[in-house]
């Protein structure tokens, strides 16, 4: 009988100190910012082993797309990645996947290489849509 106060003592110890821990995680998952989450989630992402055929460059170029059934000649977007088979782009204007495109690379200050192919798929992010175009 002498016992069970000992073991109610070391019960609320055991259950003070968990709490105390759970606290200290809840005070550092709310002072996180979302970037520091969202770092944290591209570098998992990067570590992943992709499976593709072809290296792909970052790139930062703009891109000319001409849209005539969007009722304007032009939209502009901005390459993300290049590869020798396809390119991936971000843009406000909508395309769909499987649409034919033409459009115009800026290479350089004055050179424009003449593009077409195919968007083999898109994801929308917060700001624009990401498009995969596939090298004709």
């Amino acid at each position: 009988m002498d016992s069970l106060p000992s073991i109610l003592f070391w019960t609320q110890i055991l259950l003070l100190v968990s709490s105390s821990i759970l606290f200290i995680g809840c005070v550092f998952g709310l002072s996180m910012k979302r970037s520091d989450l969202a770092k944290a989630s591209i570098l998992a992402h990067q570590r992943e082993r992709e499976q593709r055929k072809v290296e792909r460059f970052k790139n930062d170029a703009l891109l000319e797309i001409d849209c005539a059934l969007e009722g304007y000649t032009t939209s502009f977007c901005r390459l993300v990645n290049l590869s020798s088979s396809g390119a991936c782009f971000s843009s406000h204007s909508s395309f769909r996947p499987g649409e034919r495109i033409q459009g115009r690379l800026h290479a350089s200050k004055d050179e424009r290489l003449k593009i077409s192919g195919d968007i083999v798929w898109m994801k929308r992010q917060t700001r624009s849509i990401l498009y995969g175009l596939r090298f004709e």
